[in-house]
């Protein structure tokens, strides 16, 4: 059998063929996110018009009889009962400071986290939906981004996958079921629909597409972390570090350790996960070079920042700068004074800080047990800065490993394999 595997990422989309049992090296496509070109929330059908053109391309070099899908996390897209498009695709960077239902979400869901397993930040889609003309409409179906393709695509099953399921903020990770009577309450006048979980023994089938003229069934659906950690071979003596766009720290689940408010509980296929989310990283840096810096080289010069064990720098900075990242209190970027200091030395104040930070998220986590941190992500990664300074860590053994495709690609390929 010849499959797509499918990875729609925060910043870009990427594909390769399976064929059989193994990887088609030379199949593999990469283009740009809609996230990337068209900002926070903007018209879904932006992304149907993106996934045809990466799909149709890998299909045009080599015929495929599945797709195996994972998508970025914490979004959605609305309909009516009758499945009229009724809202933009929200994405995980969207959040609104003027939320009018803010309070009564946080005063309703606060005390249910062990339930949802979810922090409250803003981007996610519980919050979100406050942005839904909820006086005009008073029944809203919701699909998560792979839900969303396979509907508008083709014939779609209204199935979810755990993870997709828990990302939205509203789902009881401990039965598996939406939390309609708490939703109410926030929401007093209006209905959410939600498609049913897969459980753990089912075939993960979204439902089919047609391209020319063949039935193509697209399987899976699943968080982009999840199928990460999968491709990263995740088990209960090592933790995990992914430095991509958005950034956590996971390691599988240990009963009563998750009771710290930055510890969030995710699905993790037939487990659980324990993560510390919203980590400053490419998202972050990105914005920094944008807005302050405005470095042409931006990524070179940072890789060109030497580290030197035990030497801190002076100039502390705060990486903090969005209200959705784990420790936010104000961004502290703007009171810094740019023309005081040498590009080098922020530089290297921002990567210190960068790399300190999953040090104190490490150390939240129960990590007595642990043997290994396994590093994956994108650029970041690859900083001579950042591999100095966590192989310098002596209670890990520390790896990066350097795996022939995307570990969340991998990851499709492993689980399309059981």
């Amino acid at each position: 059998m010849d499959r797509l595997l499918l990875d729609i990422g925060a910043s870009s989309i990427k594909s390769i063929h399976q064929y059989k049992e193994e990887i088609v090296l030379d199949t593999f496509h990469t283009t740009e996110s809609f996230s990337t070109k068209y900002g926070d929330k903007f018209n879904p059908h932006i992304i149907i018009k993106e996934f045809k053109k990466h799909v149709q391309h890998q299909f045009s070099k080599r015929v495929f009889s599945e797709i195996w899908l994972c998508t970025e996390m914490h979004n959605f897209v609305a309909f009516d009962e009758n499945t009229n498009k009724l809202s933009d695709f929200f994405s995980w960077r969207f959040s609104d400071l003027n939320n009018q239902h803010r309070k009564t979400i946080i005063r309703t869901f606060s005390p249910l986290k062990n339930l949802t397993g979810q922090s409250l930040k803003p981007g996610l889609p519980l919050f979100n939906f406050a942005q839904l003309n909820l006086d005009r409409h008073k029944i809203y179906r919701i699909f998560s981004l792979p839900e969303f393709i396979v509907f508008h695509e083709g014939k779609f099953l209204h199935k979810i996958d755990k993870s997709m399921a828990a990302s939205m903020g509203c789902f009881n990770i401990q039965n598996n079921s939406w939390m309609k009577d708490d939703l109410e309450k926030v929401f007093p006048n209006t209905s959410f629909k939600f498609s049913e979980c897969f459980s753990d023994t089912e075939k993960p089938l979204l439902g089919t597409i047609e391209i020319q003229n063949k039935t193509i069934p697209i399987l899976g659906g699943y968080g982009d972390l999840q199928a990460s950690l999968y491709g990263a071979n995740l088990d209960k003596e090592s933790l995990a570090v992914n430095m991509g766009t958005g950034s956590q720290v996971s390691r599988l689940y240990v009963p009563n350790n998750s009771k710290d408010q930055y510890i969030d509980t995710k699905p993790f296929f037939k487990k659980k996960l324990q993560t510390v989310t919203h980590i400053p990283a490419g998202r972050t840096f990105n914005y920094l070079n944008s807005n302050y810096f405005k470095d042409t080289n931006f990524w070179e010069n940072l890789n060109s920042i030497n580290y030197v064990p035990g030497k801190k720098p002076k100039l502390k900075v705060d990486l903090n700068i969005f209200e959705s990242n784990w420790k936010y209190k104000q961004n502290l970027f703007n009171n810094l004074d740019l023309k005081k200091h040498k590009l080098t030395s922020i530089y290297e104040s921002i990567l210190w800080e960068f790399c300190s930070q999953y040090i104190e998220a490490i150390d939240l986590l129960n990590t007595d047990n642990l043997r290994s941190l396994v590093i994956s992500g994108g650029m970041l990664k690859k900083i001579n800065f950042v591999q100095k300074f966590f192989k310098s860590q002596e209670k890990f053994s520390t790896n990066f490993p350097t795996f022939p495709i995307d570990e969340t690609l991998l990851g499709l390929h492993l689980i399309s394999l059981e």
